[in-house]
């Protein structure tokens, strides 16, 4: 790990724009002492178009949280995961089922022999039996909570940290696009929470953002999405802590100016929103919109590209009640409000 300097990323105050994904320009110093190690199984090139067999000293690393999964392919160390939960998707077929984080295969994971295994815990902690059978096993445990948007930065940020040093020897073209990847998401996570304007702020009143409505749950407050609805300065219309269950008189009695249908599939959303608007909610305000995203519901570095739907169906909605927006064309899916 020596030899590394993690650059800090600025916080950034200005307002999000089509071309927030490419925002992220950056210096990295490296100093020498980085050595080649003996290749993985494999020397196809992973995603970040890194050849393993001469970017990286061998991990064997497990995730137990199809969200740590996915950042850690979007951080282009794809490469070092040996064992998966059957819920982690766009993986190598070699990347091992080693069951989940509620019901673990002991002798799957003896067979992969990693050397770490990063969890999401519930809000109980990590299950005891995994905790019993990597300190007999030797295997380390790492545990990231991802229940706010904080959290999700501080997985991105954190996660390549811990790997590089359980590595011990990493190459310089690989720590020179991991950092890379940690800083352009890093940036695109505070480009697309960077506040609305006023004017926007009071257009779109109070929103509520349900991913269900049979029967109908919303993301409460201390949620990542509540996260998000704050740091762009709009009040969320559920103020129960969680994902609270609702019911339909609850939420014509909560009346919000503003509702989302976030999904992960189009199949029934149409008849969803519908449904929803059939109450009346948001009437001659934002109505009812809908945002799918194949990562809406998976909290981790994939859920930015959720993040930025769900801004533009916000500005969309404060443009119609007579905010300044500066929300451009996207592939989301909404119902105009009757």
């Amino acid at each position: 790990m020596s030899g590394i300097e993690w650059p800090s990323v600025e916080h950034r105050a200005s307002r999000w724009h089509p071309a927030w994904h490419v925002a992220a320009t950056l210096a990295i110093l490296l100093a020498g002492g980085c050595s080649e190690a003996d290749p993985p199984p494999t020397s196809a090139p992973n995603r970040a178009g890194i050849d393993p067999a001469t970017a990286i000293a061998p991990l064997r690393v497990v995730s137990l949280s199809p969200a740590i999964s996915r950042t850690v392919q979007d951080l282009g160390l794809e490469h070092w995961l040996v064992g998966r939960t059957p819920y982690c998707t766009g993986l190598p077929e070699r990347v091992a089922v080693v069951g989940d984080l509620t019901s673990i295969d002991p002798e799957a994971l003896r067979q992969v022999r990693p050397d770490m295994i990063l969890v999401q815990p519930a809000h109980g902690g990590v299950q005891p039996a995994l905790e019993e059978l990597a300190a007999t096993s030797g295997w380390k445990v790492e545990p990231y909570p991802i229940d706010s948007l904080e959290d999700l930065e501080a997985l991105i940020d954190s996660l390549p940290r811990v790997l590089f040093a359980a590595a011990g020897e990493v190459s310089q073209a690989q720590t020179v696009e991991t950092v890379r990847r940690l800083n352009a998401m890093l940036a695109s996570v505070r480009a697309v929470s960077a506040p609305l304007s006023p004017a926007e702020v009071a257009a779109v009143g109070r929103a509520a953002v349900l991913f269900s409505i049979e029967p109908p749950m919303a993301f409460g407050a201390g949620t990542f999405v509540d996260g998000l609805l704050g740091r762009l300065g709009v009040s969320n219309a559920i103020t129960a802590n969680g994902y609270p269950e609702l019911s339909l008189e609850d939420l014509v009695r909560i009346d919000p100016d503003l509702v989302i249908l976030l999904r992960e599939q189009e199949s029934g959303s149409e008849e969803a929103v519908t449904a929803l608007a059939s109450l009346g909610l948001g009437r001659g305000r934002g109505g009812v919109q809908r945002v799918i995203d194949s990562q809406a519901l998976t909290p981790g570095s994939g859920w930015i590209d959720a993040a930025v739907a769900l801004r533009m169906v916000i500005e969309k909605a404060a443009a119609r009640q007579g905010g300044r927006s500066n929300a451009a064309t996207a592939p989301v899916s909404e119902q105009d409000p009757s």
